[in-house]
């Protein structure tokens, strides 16, 4: 029989870039930031506290994002502490 209460009560996630892509293999699809952001509305039900790290750097690094933003790579990189 498992317990229904939560084994921690508090958690760090940390979300990498490429899991925002989707099916497009580039930028963000809503779809997936949608569904993420459902799954970790669950957790947070169950009274979990959750500290959460969103990755980017794949799309400031040289993305239209980053050239309309003023940011070279060089910074982006430095930004993200992408080495």
């Amino acid at each position: 029989m498992t317990s229904s209460k939560p084994k921690f009560k508090r958690i760090l996630l940390k979300i990498g870039g490429e899991s925002l892509m989707g099916r497009e293999g580039y930028g963000l699809s809503l779809e997936m930031a949608r569904k993420i952001a459902s799954e970790i509305r669950e957790v947070h039900d169950l009274g979990i506290e959750i500290a959460l790290v969103m990755g980017g750097g794949n799309i400031i690094r040289g993305g239209a994002l980053a050239k309309d933003g003023g940011v070279n790579k060089a910074t982006a990189k430095l930004l993200f502490l992408d080495y």
